[in-house]
């Protein structure tokens, strides 16, 4: 079997960026949705299943492609909003 390297997305000031605890926050926000009867909790859960990451010529890794499901109250994507516009 071949041995498998888990990747992590770090910011410029190499921190990981908590992929993880964001997606763990996002599915507990569907599962209230779906409690609630609301069309979109099928989409929110699958926010951010796929995460795509490019190997950079220094070594390093970018995301590089995801789909988000762009809800306000989604913890992933108001995250990810936020690291946009900073």
């Amino acid at each position: 079997m071949a041995n498998k390297k888990i990747l992590q997305d770090e910011n410029s000031y190499g921190k990981p960026r908590p992929w993880r605890q964001k997606k763990l926050e996002n599915l507990r926000y569907a599962e209230y949705l779906s409690i609630l009867l609301y069309k979109k909790a099928h989409k929110v859960q699958g926010c951010a299943d796929v995460l795509r990451f490019r190997k950079l010529p220094d070594g390093s890794t970018k995301l590089y492609q995801t789909w988000f499901c762009k809800s306000r109250l989604c913890p992933l994507c108001n995250w990810r909003r936020s690291l946009k516009n900073s």
